[in-house]
């Protein structure tokens, strides 16, 4: 069987609605309208899982987002398109959801003119763009063994650390107490 695709239910379109009004306010400013599909995984005959819901550079992700393409945007009432992979999102208690939706709308940045203003299309819609990941940890932990701290793997987990610490790692902190 392919990939599914579903509508949202009412609960999942509030916590979008909710994602955007708390952390997005350039894309409420701008009336941005943000699509959010559920989609399933492949699954065969057996029930087995043969092909993820959503992949990103190759690897299984949570979610992933895109702007609708001009071509889309004339007959779609959308800007920007969020896809969820159901199965993560079922594991997800409401707190997680949320952080996730605000992590693929972070991606979503409103264009601004000379003037500040909200940049838009000729049909007046936002002028959108997608904002890279901050930061993204790839790497395997075989190279992280062998090598230690010399492992580039290991070099961008040491940098994140030195920079971001606790805002990162907030389980760190606990640790620390029971070892000590």
């Amino acid at each position: 069987m392919p990939k599914t695709y579903s509508k949202p239910d009412s609960k999942e379109l509030e916590l979008l609605k909710l994602a955007i009004k708390n952390w997005h306010p350039d894309l409420e400013e701008a009336k941005a309208k943000i699509a959010l599909v559920m989609v399933g995984p492949a699954v065969n005959d057996a029930g087995d899982v043969t092909a993820p819901a959503i992949t990103g550079q190759g690897v299984a992700v949570a979610a992933r987002v895109g702007l609708v393409s001009p071509k889309r945007r004339v007959y779609m009432e959308y800007d920007a398109e969020i896809e969820i992979d159901e199965t993560v999102w079922a594991d997800f208690d409401a707190d997680k959801r949320l952080a996730l939706l605000d992590h693929e709308l972070e991606h979503v940045q409103v264009r601004r003119d000379r003037n500040n203003a909200i940049a838009r299309d000729d049909d007046l819609r936002p002028k959108l763009r997608l904002g890279a990941d901050d930061y993204m940890l790839t790497g395997f932990v075989a190279v992280a063994k062998r090598h230690g701290g010399n492992a580039l793997e290991v070099i961008s987990l040491r940098s994140l650390w030195d920079e971001y610490g606790q805002a990162l790692f907030p389980f760190a902190q606990k640790l620390k107490r029971r070892a000590g």
